[in-house]
């Protein structure tokens, strides 16, 4: 397993969710979205496919670590838009659904790419 464990990856992460739930003392809004493919759901997808890269390339990271850190953040933004709704609108279930799609399609490419490499 390359450099960041993934039990040190999800104990920052619940680390992450304590904090940002003690700062903003608010109610959580979670708003009703859509799951239409515009520039929104677009960005969720494409940022979460480039964390995934820049948790296993520049953090130095195993794929189900980088897969934890490009969520965690995902999570961690969404948790934020959910207390601060006035400005963000509040926490979507869907922008985080792109944020797994993305995540898990940046994980098939990479294997995909490992396997031609192996192969070829």
């Amino acid at each position: 397993m390359r450099g960041t464990t993934t039990a040190s990856v999800f104990k920052l992460l619940l680390i992450q969710i304590g904090v940002i739930t003690m700062l903003f003392g608010q109610q959580l809004k979670i708003i009703d979205d859509n799951m239409n493919f515009e520039l929104d759901k677009k960005a969720h997808l494409g940022v979460s496919w480039g964390l995934y890269y820049t948790g296993y390339t520049i953090c130095d990271s195993s794929m189900v670590g980088a897969m934890a850190f490009s969520f965690g953040i995902g999570l961690g933004y969404e948790i934020y838009q959910g207390y601060r709704h006035e400005v963000h609108g509040g926490f979507s279930k869907e922008d985080l659904a792109y944020n797994v799609i993305g995540i898990i399609a940046a994980n098939l490419n990479h294997r995909f790419w490992l396997y031609i490499k192996e192969t070829f």
